[in-house]
């Protein structure tokens, strides 16, 4: 038996198949498309699964809060457009604390889920870790500009948006040239 770490074919990531031993030793294991099943593994695709269903939770807890909430997060996306002196640097202040802090925390995860990757050897964790870090926060601020008139629509689209997401880091983590007109 091994246990699935990254998805293939009709085979989901972290799924746990029994495969002969040669087809999981030379292929899946070698390409480290798959790890043998031991205590230790499950112990620690227990632990994922756990932690993965936690952040989902707390990502459901949040726009369940702005859909129970759509008059305070109109007036958090209405404060963010403030132009009044007076409170802007206020403003700025809140924001710049909550990116931060989000920031802080999308990293973790990005640097939790990059482990799951064979990344090249000469490429540094944690620029990589920058990197996806920027390209999510330059596509989160690209559908917050496209609904800061009516920020509600986006929680109505949330499935749209999760889905561009994935669509834009498809891109960058798999590129766009046909590397045959490379060679």
């Amino acid at each position: 038996m091994v246990e699935i770490s990254t998805s293939i074919l009709s085979v989901k990531k972290d799924e746990i198949i029994n495969v002969s031993d040669g087809y999981a030793n030379n292929y899946l294991i070698k390409n480290n498309l798959a790890v043998p099943v031991s205590k230790t593994s499950t112990n620690i695709l227990n632990k994922e699964l756990d932690k993965r269903q936690q952040e989902e939770d707390e990502s459901i807890l949040k726009c369940n809060l702005i859909k129970k909430y759509p008059n305070e997060t109109k007036f958090l996306n209405m404060a963010s457009k403030e132009t009044s002196k007076e409170v802007e640097k206020e403003i700025k202040d809140i924001f710049s604390q909550y990116h931060k802090k989000s920031n802080e925390k999308l990293k973790i995860q990005i640097s939790n889920s990059i482990k799951i990757f064979n990344l090249r050897k000469d490429i540094d964790h944690e620029l990589v870790v920058d990197a996806l870090s920027l390209y999510i926060d330059a596509i989160v601020i690209k559908h917050l500009n496209q609904y800061q008139d009516n920020p509600m629509d986006l929680f109505d689209n949330y499935d749209e948006f999760k889905n561009s997401i994935k669509k834009y880091l498809h891109l960058m983590l798999y590129g766009f040239l046909n590397t045959d007109c490379l060679r």
